[in-house]
C-alpha cells in the first residue's frame, strides 16, 4: 500500500516510500500580516491560527495547555505568537468564529486578496481555511504520486467537510465519513463510520484483510 501525507488543504505534502516528493505552498509574510489585520478589523472575537508546517503554529488567543491540547492536540512549546509564526512564512491560516458566521470576513478577504489566496469555509461558514491560491489537495496528490506514475483513479480518499470535496471528486475511490456534510456524501461512492468511530481505520483494515 502506497501512503502519503497531505495537510493544510494541500499546502503541505510528503511522500512516504516508495513514493517521494515534497510540497510546501506558502503565504508571503506581508500578505499573511494583512490577512490577520483585515480579519480582526472585520470580526474581532475570532481565534486565528497561523500554521507553519502542520505541527508548530501561532495563535492570537493564548489558551491554557489543557485547552490547547483539546483544540489542537498541541503542547505549549508548539505554540508561538502570530507575528512569530508569520515570520516563519506560514502555509495556512485558519479563522474560528466560535459559531458565528464568517461571511463578512470571507467577502472582505476575497475583495482584497482574492488574486493570491484561496478561501475554504467549513462548519456551516463558522470556520475558514486560507491558503495560497496555488494550493489544492488534488494538486498535491498529483505531484506526490507522479514519482510512481499512479493516477488519481487509483486513489482512495476520505472526507467529511467542504474543503475535501474537490479531492473526493477527482479520486477514484471517494469515501465519506458518517459525520460528513450532505454535499460530501453526494460526491462519494462509499460511506464509512464517523471520525469518532475510526472510520478510516475500518476501511483500511478491511482492505488489508482482503489483500491477505
Amino acid at each position: 500500500m502506497h501512503v502519503l501525507l497531505v495537510m493544510a488543504n494541500g499546502a503541505i505534502g510528503k511522500g512516504r516510500l516508495p513514493l517521494s516528493g515534497f510540497v510546501r505552498e506558502t503565504i508571503p509574510a506581508d500578505i499573511a500580516t494583512n490577512i490577520v489585520e483585515f480579519t480582526l478589523k472585520t470580526e474581532s472575537e475570532v481565534r486565528i491560527v497561523v500554521e507553519i508546517d502542520g505541527f508548530d503554529f501561532g495563535c492570537n488567543i493564548q489558551d491554557t495547555p489543557e485547552k490547547l491540547w483539546e483544540l489542537n492536540s498541541a503542547t505549549p512549546d508548539m505554540v508561538m505568537s502570530v507575528s512569530a509564526a508569520i515570520a516563519k512564512i506560514p502555509t495556512k491560516i485558519t479563522v474560528n468564529g466560535f459559531g458565528r458566521n464568517l461571511s463578512a470576513v470571507v467577502n472582505k478577504l476575497s475583495e482584497n486578496f482574492g488574486s493570491v489566496i484561496s478561501l475554504f469555509p467549513s462548519d456551516n461558514g463558522t470556520f475558514l481555511n486560507i491558503v495560497n491560491n496555488r494550493t489544492s489537495k488534488p494538486a498535491a496528490l498529483r505531484k506526490l504520486l507522479s514519482s510512481q506514475v499512479i493516477p488519481l483513479d487509483n486513489v482512495i480518499a476520505f472526507g467529511d467537510d467542504l474543503p475535501d470535496r474537490e479531492m473526493l471528486q477527482v479520486c477514484g475511490i471517494p469515501v465519506a465519513m458518517a459525520n460528513a456534510f450532505p454535499e460530501i456524501k453526494a460526491v462519494c461512492a462509499y460511506e464509512t463510520a464517523s471520525n469518532d468511530e475510526d472510520g478510516v481505520a475500518v476501511v483500511l483494515e478491511k482492505m488489508l484483510e482482503a489483500i491477505g
